[in-house]
């Protein structure tokens, strides 16, 4: 080969790792950003819950700010499949401000006096049965009462029935076929990411809407990282084969809606647990919880705004509008 042909050869195999690598960085961005907006979407949700005293606040923040560490992550291409990942995280998310939307209206339209029917089956058709167990639970909306749980209650619940009952029919809906093995990978690589960062979150939340949670966390009354940790990647290893099984099951309604049914059933016994635990030590910090927080909403709440933390990178004018 002449040293034209070789130098002709060279510059081409530069040109195409160039552009190669600029598309490939071009479409993490992208991924990225789209990730941002969801976190958008939640820290938009968020501060109208702070605003109203709402306890679904709690849940909105960590949600959030665990959405935007996925977003930093996915840009730095530390994922094997981003394009699987943001479109479950997108449709992750949707589920959980879909039922908070879905159960405002029903406020709303009874507060009213527009409900057309008083049929329970019908005004709450819209809200999946998990949610409506939690929403009932934390008093979401119930604005001008005092808090009906703790801020852990209020953190632990929607967790759950995210978690247990939501994330499946994530996985499922966004994946045509079972998942891969970088699925898989990206997966744990979540559950990792969640373990690394779970005890600045649980400080954040502490200091944010009660301040006794870092003297309970001291004393190893239950806001422990390892013990709620586990517990959450356990379900979501939970969560991840429940997803295989309903994809397996997807050309038979019959076995895909028993499934369903099972996955609804398992949320709705650890909704129940956690809203009346059996165990002692849970209930009494509970009790310390929720006695500190009315007395902090009393005051102020949250009782803290400091915005040091990571926040998402979208700017405001391209925030999405909530449907």
């Amino acid at each position: 080969m002449s040293t034209i042909q070789e130098m002709v050869k060279n510059a081409v195999s530069k040109a195409r790792n160039h552009f190669g690598n600029d598309v490939s960085e071009s479409r993490l961005m992208m991924k990225e950003r789209k990730v941002n907006k969801v976190a958008h979407n939640l820290q938009i949700e968020r501060e109208k819950y702070e605003r109203a005293k709402d306890m679904r606040a709690v849940f909105t923040y960590k949600y959030e700010r665990m959405t935007v560490i996925v977003a930093k992550d996915l840009g730095q291409g530390d994922f094997k499949d981003p394009d699987a990942l943001t479109k479950l995280d997108e449709k992750f998310a949707r589920y959980y401000l879909d039922a908070c939307q879905a159960y405002d209206n029903v406020k709303m339209s009874a507060a009213s006096g527009n409900q057309a029917n008083n049929d329970p089956a019908v005004i709450w058709k819209d809200v999946p049965q998990v949610w409506k167990a939690v929403f009932d639970a934390i008093g979401a909306g119930e604005t001008a009462s005092p808090p009906r749980v703790s801020v852990l209650q209020a953190l632990i619940l929607p967790m759950i029935a995210h978690i247990v009952h939501d994330l499946p029919l994530a996985i499922a809906d966004t994946l045509m076929n079972e998942p891969s093995q970088a699925n898989a990978d990206d997966f744990d690589r979540i559950n990792d990411l969640m373990g690394g960062r779970f005890n600045e979150i649980q400080r954040e939340i502490s200091l944010r809407y009660n301040w006794l949670l870092i003297l309970l966390d001291g004393a190893a009354l239950f806001f422990d990282e390892h013990i709620i940790f586990q517990t959450i990647r356990q379900e979501r290893s939970n969560a991840w084969r429940d997803a295989t099984r309903l994809l397996r099951a997807r050309n038979d309604q019959e076995k895909y809606e028993r499934i369903r049914e099972s996955i609804i059933r398992r949320t709705l016994a650890y909704i129940t647990f956690y809203r009346t635990p059996s165990i002692w030590w849970l209930r009494f910090a509970f009790w310390l919880d929720h006695l500190a927080l009315r007395l902090f909403m009393a005051l102020k709440w949250p009782i803290t705004t400091s915005n040091q933390e990571e926040q998402p990178q979208t700017p405001p004018e391209e925030r999405p509008a909530l449907a």
